[in-house]
């Protein structure tokens, strides 16, 4: 378990976990400002495509958006 103010070089100051084996990776986070966790499981390797950690940043982000969106007070949605 880390506290880490970053995930994949994104601001995002979460507690949880990540990790990988051979063909998966996975990262859980938790949000305690916005009391929002976010789940990935990837079901292929990191270590040999370049195209690999820019899709992740991107799926990353996508979560980090919608999960501002889910903390927001539900008037202003």
């Amino acid at each position: 378990m880390e506290f880490s103010k970053e995930f994949i070089k994104i601001k995002d100051n979460v507690i949880g976990h990540n990790g990988s084996d051979p063909g998966v990776m996975t990262a859980m986070y938790f949000n305690p400002k916005t009391e929002t966790g976010k789940i990935l499981l990837v079901n292929t390797d990191s270590d040999f495509d370049d195209n690999f950690w820019p899709e992740i940043a991107s799926i990353w982000n996508s979560l980090i958006k919608y999960e501002t969106k889910l903390s927001r007070p539900k008037a202003s949605r």
